[in-house]
């Protein structure tokens, strides 16, 4: 199995505007895409180029399906059935110009029924959302 890649620190709302305003105090703006915040668990899912099997992996540690005492949920387990899809439907959206890739990684909320009490997304099934894709080591933008 290849290396645990970590996931990095997303700033909330509130450590944003600090950080503008010592950026940009003359101004106080900034142009930034958000996302909507879905109360899951952070999953990645990293897949190479060079036939090495995908990485399931949370946001501390590599996990798989035989590993369900630490599976955040059952995450593995959920996504290993979809991993073949998910991988030829970001190949396809990438195109041509990227098909030379040697590191996609695939980062996303897994949430749903029994993953985190109290929110409303608790009474739905089980999904997967994907909210960030890294390129050979480079963020894609959100679009």
């Amino acid at each position: 199995m290849a290396k645990f890649i970590p996931y990095p620190e997303i700033l909330d709302l509130r450590r944003l505007t600090k950080e503008v305003h010592r950026f940009r105090p003359e101004t106080g703006k900034v142009n930034f895409t958000g996302t909507v915040k879905v109360h899951g668990t952070n999953i990645t899912v990293v897949f190479w180029n060079d036939g090495s099997p995908p990485q399931i992996q949370s946001r501390n540690r590599v996990i798989t399906p035989e590993s369900a005492a630490t599976d955040n949920s059952g995450a593995a387990a959920f996504l290993t059935p979809w991993l073949g899809r998910l991988r030829g439907e970001v190949e396809r959206d990438l195109g041509k110009q990227y098909a030379a890739w040697k590191e996609i990684m695939i980062a996303g909320e897994y949430a749903g029924r029994g993953i985190q009490k109290g929110v409303g997304v608790s009474e739905l099934e089980r999904f997967y959302v994907i909210f960030g894709l890294r390129l050979d080591g480079q963020w894609m933008p959100p679009s």
